[in-house]
Parts: structure tokens; C-alpha cells; sequence
């Protein structure tokens, strides 16, 4: 699924214990797959010293994570513009926060070579990886701080390429695009049909607010956007 962001109504219904309500009907959706990925768009800490940034920094309370883990979800990606809006300690909150849940991650992490790291979930025999990656909105980790994946095609495609090399199937998971617009740019569209060259098996795109269009490019998937999820 696309953004998943507990805040508003919904941080409402989480404080209250109300863990699946604002899931509507979806949760039957869920427990059809074999392994449910959402975007985890905002940090779940109790940190309160925003980063300085244009735009909103944005949060949500620690309990946030039950709602996934009690509908089915598996995987969280934290590669996205808000996960560094409360600093490296609401990054570190957010994946340990996963990790007590039982939720994987991926796309983040204590530098960028841990955030690089790519995921791998074994499915019926088959094992498939998951890379995550955000267009570079405040989010970057460093070499010596936490924080996100970003996109940098270079980067991009030697991590596509070892990953391929490991996997059955290969996902590429990115965070990006212009929001509240529903068609890709055609830098978008040629970064993400490299990333199927390079060797990604599908892309799935999120962060512009509203779903966009998708097209098979030689022979794979790519999904421009799924728009919001949960989103207040």
C-alpha cells in the first residue's frame, strides 16, 4: 500500500485503542496475501525536537505500529521525505518500535549503508527482495547519522544489481514524484524503467497524495503511484 501516516483522527483512534476501524473493509484485502507491505510515511517516537526543514515535520505515537501488526502487514518502508523529521532518535524509535511489533523494515537505518541494505523474505519457496528508496526531502542518512535511502541512481543500480544476484524477485520500492499530480515526469518514468533494466522485477512509487497511472515495460510492472492509505 501507499503512505500509511497515523496522525490526526487516526492518532485519535490509536490512543484510544481503536487499532482497526480507519482500515475500513481493506483488512479483508490484507489477509488474502501471502506478505502485506506499507509505507510508513512519519516517524512513531516520543521525541519532541522537530528538525528544521520547509513543511511539515510530522509524527506519530509508539502505538501506531500495533494497528499494522494486528490487520496483517509485514514489512514497513521508511525510505520517505518524513522519517527524519524528528531527528535520528524518532528514526531509531520507529525501527525499534517495528522491530517489538514484529514488523520487518527496510529503506532506514543507524547510516546510509545500513539504510542501502536490502531486505530479503523468503515466500513459498521463493525469495524476494525488497529495496527502498526516497527522493532526498530532508530525510538522508549519512555515513555516521540515521535516516533514509535516497535515490542516486548510481547508488541505485549497484545495489539493483547485487540484490538481483541474491533473489528470486526483486522490488523496488520508491518514494517520490510531484505531489497532488497524477502523472509521472518523464524523469520519474526514465529513472524507474533503469531501475527494471538494471534488474528490479517490479516498482511500486508512492508520496504524490493521489494514485497515478501504471505500464508494463518490458514485460515488468511499474507503478507510478499508489497515492495515500491511511492519510488523514
Amino acid at each position: 500500500t501507499g503512505d500509511y501516516c497515523p496522525i490526526g483522527r487516526n492518532q485519535k483512534k490509536i490512543e484510544d485503542g481503536d487499532y482497526t476501524s480507519f482500515f475500513g473493509t481493506f483488512v479483508e484485502d490484507i489477509k488474502k496475501v501471502d506478505y502485506a507491505v506499507t509505507n510508513l510515511e512519519c516517524p512513531v517516537t516520543n521525541n519532541n525536537a522537530p528538525i528544521l526543514k520547509p513543511g511539515p515535520n510530522i509524527k506519530g505515537p509508539l502505538d501506531a505500529i500495533k494497528p499494522l501488526k494486528k490487520v496483517g502487514f509485514n514489512l514497513a518502508t521508511l525510505a520517505n521525505n518524513h522519517i527524519l523529521d524528528y531527528g535520528e532518535k524518532g528514526v531509531e524509535d520507529t525501527i525499534e518500535t517495528c522491530f517489538k511489533e514484529k514488523i520487518d523494515v527496510v529503506g532506514a537505518g543507524s547510516s546510509i549503508s545500513e539504510a542501502r541494505n536490502f531486505f530479503v523474505k523468503k515466500i513459498k519457496g521463493k525469495s524476494f527482495g525488497f529495496i527502498n528508496l526516497a527522493e532526498n526531502e530532508y530525510c538522508a542518512a549519512t555515513e555516521k547519522s540515521y535516516g533514509a535511502n535516497i535515490v542516486n541512481p548510481i547508488a541505485n543500480y549497484y545495489d539493483i544489481v547485487k540484490a538481483k544476484k541474491e533473489v528470486d524477485y526483486l522490488l523496488v520500492i520508491a518514494h517520490g514524484g510531484r505531489e497532488h499530480y497524477q502523472l509521472p515526469s518523464p524523469e520519474v518514468r526514465e529513472r524507474y524503467r533503469f531501475y527494471i533494466d538494471s534488474g528490479a522485477d517490479v516498482v511500486v512509487a508512492h508520496h504524490t497524495h493521489c494514485y497515478s497511472g501504471y505500464e508494463t515495460y518490458n514485460n515488468k510492472n511499474i507503478f507510478y503511484s499508489l497515492g495515500n492509505f491511511i492519510f488523514d
